[in-house]
């Protein structure tokens, strides 16, 4: 008989990883693909089954949102019926926890991209910090970069620029539930956010500039950091489990 937590990985749901700086969202995908198709390739065959082996299943896994690679942070995925279910964490709020530098800003907006701009930003206090992040509470309008993951006729915004094509991208309404400075140590500050979309223009509302050095999504729907499995408990077993966890807490999931 097959454990409890191995047919989670039949039937599909949906579990959270801890992305690591370095790795793009997709390559987490592909890597957690590979780990289960192994593991259902190396599950013991019942001696009485004398049917040919066939090649072993594809494992559907997909991802809620991306993360940048430079990126840390909790990543839901999705496994088997699980996929169908990840569209509606494509929108929604998000917790995210950013650590920006003022006075440089730079073509991507983080630390991916070439410094292409540099302005004074020693006029900025804590308070003018406070009192501009209030600002970006509730409904407003924010122009992301040229270097973003939003598509443009079909075609991811960076593939464009990094082809050297001219990319632009109108402003987007974004509602962002709660801002706080949570660390102010010139020319660094750290903000928790918990938004539906990208902020970009902080340090343009600071007559300087900025980008952001570290970011860390802590939250993502009802995941949380502490649900994220981390790189070295990637295998299929804790994976089958947090499924089955999440399978036990929502027993009739609905896309």
């Amino acid at each position: 008989m097959r454990r409890a937590a191995s047919e989670a990985s039949f039937t599909g749901g949906l579990c959270a990883v801890y992305k690591p700086a370095g790795s793009s969202s997709f390559a987490i995908v592909a890597r957690v693909r590979d780990i289960l198709k192994r593991a259902e390739g190396l599950r013991p065959r019942d001696p009485a089954d004398v049917r040919p082996r066939t090649r072993v299943p594809q494992p559907k896994v997909g991802h809620g949102g991306t993360l940048d690679p430079f990126a840390t942070g909790v990543l839901v995925l999705g496994v088997g019926d699980g996929c169908r279910l990840l569209q509606q964490y494509l929108v929604g709020p998000k917790e995210y926890v950013a650590t920006g530098q003022l006075g440089v800003e730079t073509d991507t907006l983080d630390t991916e991209g070439k410094e292409v701009l540099h302005r004074p930003c020693d006029h900025i206090t804590k308070e003018m910090m406070e009192k501009t992040i209030e600002q970006f509470v509730g409904n407003i309008w924010q122009a992301p970069p040229a270097y973003s993951a939003l598509r443009v006729n079909g075609v991811r915004a960076y593939k464009l620029a990094r082809s050297g094509q001219e990319v632009d991208i109108p402003p987007r309404q974004v509602f962002v539930h709660s801002l706080t400075l949570v660390d102010f140590s010139p020319p660094f500050f750290t903000i928790r956010v918990k938004t539906d979309g990208g902020l970009y223009d902080i340090g343009h509302k600071l007559d300087s500039c900025a980008y952001t050095t570290a970011l860390e999504r802590t939250q993502h729907g009802p995941f949380t950091l502490d649900m994220a499995l981390r790189e070295h408990q990637w295998t299929a077993d804790a994976l089958h489990q947090a499924i089955a966890k999440w399978r036990a807490a929502n027993p009739t999931p609905t896309a």
